[in-house]
């Protein structure tokens, strides 16, 4: 049985969704962290045996363990400064790996601040699309929501953000692949996750209805089929309430973090279903009502 990766909350402050977006830009990596010897580099990230890491060491085996046949990153060791270092990493991986094509966020209460992390141009594939599953230590897919920017975001500051940017997306369904860059997924905090871009393989974005329906994004009926195997026909939760509430914090509260969001991106919502195990040249179809079609393949 795999285990489920929730959607935590990010930051346990009590932080407001306006103060975060402060916060955001702190954690993009914008401004400079004294380092080892008072040298402006990567900040100690943790201490295991007699060595230290930085930062830069963490992005630089994270970035590494992405090629085919790479050792995966050991995360026994905690993050010291937690998801400060987490969105730290997350900028470092973007800076070398290149252009951001979408993100995730996702949140497990309505009036938490959503985490978040950038999904790479070159993991987001059209519908239909093969997918290999090598990243992946266990495969598995989520069905899920998905916004694609249409227009330029409102500014933050804007007192209509909700109501412009709900003008400039249109909704899709997508699905994620799970996967991950960590020796141990299981057993690794949130920090190590989030740092690891929220355990994200790939995003396969789907075909819209051209009239989708945006309202009542809490629940849906949903359908998912795995290998010709159906394992769910029924109404679904969205993670943390309305995908659009959901979505919006995350554009509020995202800055220039991973270069900021741009017209064109999509953003995933948390798993509307799933995460179920996949394996080897599985053909997959998921349906969520009133927003359409997206199918993909594992490859054999």
């Amino acid at each position: 049985m795999l285990r489920r990766w929730e959607i935590t909350r990010a930051y346990d402050d009590g932080t407001s969704v306006g103060r975060s977006h402060d916060l955001m830009r702190r954690r993009s990596g914008e401004y400079p962290s004294r380092g080892i010897g008072g040298r402006e580099s990567g900040r100690t990230a943790r201490r295991s045996g007699t060595t230290i890491d930085t930062i830069d060491t963490l992005i630089e085996r994270l970035v590494a363990a992405r090629r085919p046949g790479a050792p995966r990153v050991a995360s026994d060791s905690p993050l010291p400064h937690g998801l400060d270092d987490a969105y730290r990493i997350q900028s470092g991986v973007a800076a070398r790996l290149g252009a951001v094509g979408a993100f995730k966020c996702g949140r497990r209460a309505p009036d938490a601040v959503p985490k978040l992390a950038p999904v790479f141009a070159s993991d987001v594939h059209a519908d239909g699309a093969q997918l290999a599953a090598d990243v992946a230590i266990v495969p598995a897919i989520e069905l899920e929501i998905a916004f694609r920017l249409i227009a330029t975001p409102p500014a933050a500051d804007d007192r209509a953000f909700e109501a412009r940017l709900r003008d400039r997306v249109e909704l899709l369904p997508a699905f994620e692949l799970v996967g991950s860059r960590l020796a141990d997924r299981d057993v690794a905090d949130e920090a190590w996750q989030l740092a690891d871009n929220q355990n994200n393989a790939a995003v396969v974005v789907g075909t819209p209805l051209a009239d989708a329906r945006g309202s009542e994004l809490d629940r849906r009926d949903a359908r998912l089929v795995i290998g010709g195997r159906e394992l769910h026909a029924n109404p679904a939760t969205v993670p943390g309430g309305d995908a659009f509430a959901t979505f919006a914090a995350f554009a509020h509260a995202l800055g220039t973090h991973c270069g900021g969001l741009h017209v064109g991106q999509v953003c995933i919502t948390g798993a509307l279903i799933g995460p179920h195990p996949v394996e080897a040249g599985d053909r997959l179809h998921g349906w969520i009502d009133g927003l359409g079609t997206v199918d993909a393949r594992i490859a054999p």
